[in-house]
């Protein structure tokens, strides 16, 4: 991600609604729908707030809302054609 979903103004609105930053709803949507996602960080004040998920749920409405912002673009690489 490296910072690209603070781009996504529907995110933008979900993190100030619940009072969280963008990468924490990305991370409780992927939490919540059962994806398991390992957050990358070296900073310190990130790597807490990537821990500090569970303290709210996202509403269903918000999670059809960023189920609808799926455009098939991957941001690592592909687990299917990975070179060792």
């Amino acid at each position: 991600m490296k910072g690209k979903v603070v781009n996504i103004p529907q995110i933008k609105t979900l993190a100030k609604k619940y009072n969280k930053t963008c990468a924490q709803i990305v991370l409780r949507w992927n939490i919540q729908l059962g994806v398991v996602t390992i957050p990358k960080s070296v900073n310190k004040d990130q790597i807490k707030e990537n821990a500090d998920l569970f303290d709210f749920n996202l509403d269903q409405n918000d999670i059809d809302l960023l189920n609808n912002l799926n455009r098939d673009y991957r941001i690592g690489p592909d687990p299917d054609n990975f070179d060792l």
